[in-house]
């Protein structure tokens, strides 16, 4: 009786210990990380190998959670489109508005929809026939955009047996000089994602307490600046890298090689944040960054070190707190969003 007492009390402490050890390897994540909640435990080898940052151990109420740490950045960039900065209308509305307006509303024409197929039909051709802008060819961008739309609103015309040489071409030139430089870089065109400014603001006093950098990378042409700037958001940044003026687009390293070299810095002490995971994510991690994904759930796999709907889940990641209140958007046409002053 005595034996079959010790061999219980010994299989009792076997299976508390078991369990102690087993709630340790399967601690849920929190804070800095936003995944799904399916991907929301560490592995003990997580925990062994210790990646890709400190991992504190701590015991919250009956559970016991690790906290992974991220050493802090010294440079953080970001995509612009999709991730800083999202269209505020549809293209193909906004060419079939350009259209009606520089003939001043006397003709009629088809709905935005085709309008959109054929200039993305267009646009995507083009990229291939002439990447970056047209920059390999040496050709400028304003001409590079011009054969665009001038392409895409003729083949949406001549689909519906409307012709050109009455409706366009007599007025393409000063349609096409207002739409490239001001309607294509101005708040009819774009709008900032919802918490981009608020996050950019603090991110903005965090670089001036640590002295880290903020910068751009995107595959866009010089406009993107400008566009920036009628945003407000321009002088968040310590630099602009876009894949027309650096004669190199993503998933190439170029631009994220050259902002390190800029910043004087290691790879591994820099992030960028974007909404691709093969533009964004693979290139920056090939280039011995740590990727930051800005996407919806259910998150792809791959090397980002956070996932997360929107660049204001950075600010857990670098231990700030995070926007207090609702998230600040902005009314697109077609979609009603409620904003708060």
């Amino acid at each position: 009786k005595k034996a079959c007492m010790t061999r219980h009390n010994k299989s009792v402490l076997l299976l508390i210990i078991f369990n102690s050890l087993f709630e340790l390897s399967l601690g849920y994540l929190s804070a800095p990380y936003n995944v799904p909640r399916k991907n929301s435990r560490l592995s003990m080898n997580v925990v062994r190998r210790n990646k890709p940052g400190k991992i504190v151990v701590k015991k919250d109420s009956d559970r016991v959670k690790a906290e992974i740490l991220l050493d802090p950045p010294k440079l953080i960039t970001f995509e612009a489109e999709g991730t800083l900065m999202q269209l505020s209308t549809p293209m193909g509305l906004q060419l079939r508005e350009a259209l009606l307006k520089a003939n001043r509303y006397t003709v009629r024409l088809p709905g935005p929809t085709a309008f959109e197929n054929e200039y993305l039909s267009v646009f995507n051709n083009a990229m291939e026939e002439e990447p970056i802008y047209g920059f390999k060819d040496e050709e400028p961008s304003f001409n590079w955009w011009y054969n665009v739309i001038q392409l895409s609103l003729k083949k949406t015309l001549l689909n519906y047996g409307i012709p050109p040489e009455e409706v366009l071409e007599p007025i393409f030139e000063e349609l096409f000089d207002e739409f490239y430089f001001e309607t294509c870089t101005g708040l009819e065109s774009w709008e900032l994602r919802p918490d981009v400014l608020e996050t950019l603001d603090r991110l903005a006093d965090w670089r001036d307490e640590t002295g880290a950098n903020l910068g751009v990378i995107s595959n866009s042409d010089e406009r993107l600046s400008t566009i920036l700037d009628n945003l407000d958001i321009l002088d968040h940044f310590d630099f602009v890298f876009t894949s027309r003026e650096m004669g190199s687009e993503l998933p190439s390293t170029a631009m994220f090689d050259e902002a390190i070299k800029r910043c004087g810095i290691l790879p591994s002490e820099a992030w960028h944040c974007g909404n691709n995971l093969e533009r964004s994510v693979m290139a920056s991690k090939e280039a011995g960054w740590k990727p930051v994904f800005i996407n919806k759930p259910p998150y792809k796999k791959g090397p980002q070190i956070v996932n997360c709907m929107s660049i204001s889940k950075l600010l857990p990641a670098l231990r700030l707190p995070p926007i207090p209140g609702p998230i600040r958007s902005t009314r697109r046409r077609g979609q009603f969003v409620e904003e708060y002053e």
